[in-house]
This record gives C-alpha cells, sequence and structure tokens, in this order.
C-alpha cells in the first residue's frame, strides 16, 4: 500500500473532530489502506484483518461501531456492488497517477473519474464518486471516465451525511511505494491498482477473460470458486484464509484479470494466489519491522506451477 502524508489541516477539521479518538484512529488506518481512489473494502472482518492486523483485542463489533461512526460524520461514504460491502472515504483528493480502482464503484466500473474542485491552494482534483454533493459545472480531468456523485449511504446508517465545511484528504498525496516483487502493479499493496512508476498503464489484453460459464474444459477450465480456493490455503499451502478470500474477492470482481487489467490463467489460479500471498506477507513484515530473510519467507509457503 502507499504511505499517505497526513496535512496540518487535519487537525482543524471539524467533522474530524467530532470523532471519538477510537474512530479518528480507524479513519486513519483506513486512509493508509485506502486504494489511489479512496477505496476499500467495507466486511469488518477485513477492516479488522487488514486495519489493526497486531491488534488481538479489537473485535469486529468495535471496527463496525468506528465505521457508523465515521459515516455518520460524512467522512466515509458505504456501497455495495453485487452484495459486497464496499467504503469510499469522503473529498479524496488525487494521490497518483491511477486511472483504474482495485474496487469497482456502485456501476461496477472500476476507472476513476477525477473532476476539478477550487481549494485554498488553487484547483485540484478530486475522485468523482468521493464527492458527497455534486459541483456546479465541474471540470472533468476525465470526462470518458468520470463517475456520478454518491448517493447517500443506504446501508450501516440511517441518518443524512452532513455537509461539513472541512475536507478530509484535502492535500494527501503519496511518499513513497514499495513494490515487493517487482512487478509493477499498482502501488506496492498486495491488490494491484495503478501503475505509479509514471508510465502510461499498458492497454489490456484484446484476449477475452476466463470463461465463468461453468462449462469449462481441460484446456479452457473455469476460474476456481471460493471454496476450493479456501480448501488450497488450508490444506498445507501456508496461506492465511482471510488473504485467500479477499484475493478470490478482488479477481473474481475484476472478472480474472490481475492488477494490470491481464487475463488470470484458470490453470495457474494456485500461482497467482501464492504471489498475492507473499507480497501481502512481506507488506505485513515491513509494516511492522520485522524484516527477515526472504528466503525463510519462501520456504513457508509452497509454490506449485501447474500445467
Amino acid at each position: 500500500m502507499p504511505n499517505r502524508l497526513i496535512r496540518e489541516n487535519w487537525l482543524d477539521s471539524e467533522p474530524v473532530s467530532a470523532l471519538s479518538p477510537e474512530a479518528e484512529r480507524f479513519l486513519l488506518r483506513l486512509t493508509l489502506c485506502a486504494d489511489d481512489a479512496g477505496r476499500f473494502d467495507g466486511r469488518p472482518a477485513i477492516l479488522r484483518s487488514r486495519l489493526f492486523p497486531l491488534r488481538g483485542d479489537i473485535g469486529e463489533g468495535q471496527v463496525g461501531a468506528w465505521l457508523e461512526e465515521c459515516v455518520r460524520a460524512g467522512l466515509v461514504i458505504p456501497y455495495a456492488f453485487e452484495g459486497r460491502p464496499l467504503l469510499q472515504i469522503a473529498d479524496w483528493q488525487k494521490t497518483g497517477p491511477a486511472l483504474t480502482s482495485r474496487f469497482p464503484w456502485r456501476d461496477g466500473a472500476h476507472a476513476i473519474g477525477y473532476v476539478q474542485r477550487d481549494t485554498r491552494d488553487g484547483m485540484k482534483d478530486y475522485v468523482a464518486s468521493s464527492l458527497r454533493q455534486p459541483l456546479p459545472n465541474p471540470s472533468a480531468t476525465h470526462p470518458a471516465t468520470q463517475s456520478p456523485p454518491p448517493e447517500p449511504p443506504a446501508s450501516l446508517s440511517e441518518q443524512p451525511i452532513p455537509n461539513p465545511s472541512a475536507s478530509l484528504t484535502d492535500g494527501i498525496a503519496p511518499v513513497s511505494y514499495v513494490d515487493v516483487d517487482g512487478d509493477g502493479c499498482g502501488d506496492g499493496d498486495v491488490g494491484g491498482g495503478g501503475d505509479v512508476s509514471g508510465r502510461t498503464p499498458a492497454p489490456s489484453s484484446p484476449s477475452a477473460p476466463p470463461s465463468v460459464s461453468g462449462k469449462g474444459t481441460a484446456e479452457h477450465p473455469d476460474p476456481p470458486g471460493l471454496p476450493e480456493v479456501l480448501d488450497f490455503a488450508r490444506g498445507g499451502a501456508g496461506i492465511d484464509p482471510e488473504v485467500a478470500e479477499t484475493w478470490w474477492h478482488e479477481v473474481e470482481g475484476r472478472g480474472w484479470r490481475d492488477g494490470r487489467g491481464q487475463p488470470i490463467d484458470p490453470r495457474r489460479w494456485r500461482n497467482a494466489l501464492t504471489a498475492y500471498a507473499l507480497k501481502w506477507r512481506a507488506n505485513e513484515r515491513r509494516t511492522s519491522g520485522d524484516r527477515p530473510p526472504l528466503p525463510r519467507l519462501v520456504e513457508n509457503i509452497q509454490i506449485k506451477e501447474l500445467t
């Protein structure tokens, strides 16, 4: 995941100051884990494991309560796609060159739409889906991919979202990126995202994504279901089932394409999952300050080349 620079206007933000200390800590960690569109998984189990990986004393109920508090303050916009709960941090300023998000918007689109907004520091680009109210005649920087402004949240809270004047992420920008395996598949996180190298992301392969019709053949098999992925993770692969489930939901939501838009060969999904788990574990080691030699890490996960 990218590092974020939190500016001093966080300190005098009225909606942030209205949060409890625990909810503000939750929001800070969510900001660190969100992708370049300001989006993240909305399931409490994933939020607890990703935002508080070393805090076994924190439960899903506490995480859900802190999220509810942020939603009531208008700082987080909950939404869903195909029944999967997702989150959009409000008023998210453009933080990098990414043009796609790891998490789809309500319409299923992964493309990030930007609009310009007049701030005290001049015109700034904001993710269109993060704005809590439409702007008059916004100047879109990517009109072909611009997303509509969000609707009021349909879950987590029945209270209307207020419109505080202070912006949560105004001025937030990435400081550095860590790409563990050197594949350039985004911003150094475990799920992909935009290419942060400054290059224009490579276009998706013209080949069709793997078949999901349930009529795969030996030459073109169907992608695995979640139970098969979990069985592989638990069956001696040394992969955390929660990591495996997160990977499955991400690639399933992208139509079985990786973070760069390339199709994932269903015959080698175990290799893709193992590489994902390696990146996840390496990022956790890096953030916790524990940096054992990489060969020891590789020994814990059995990489099997399938043909």
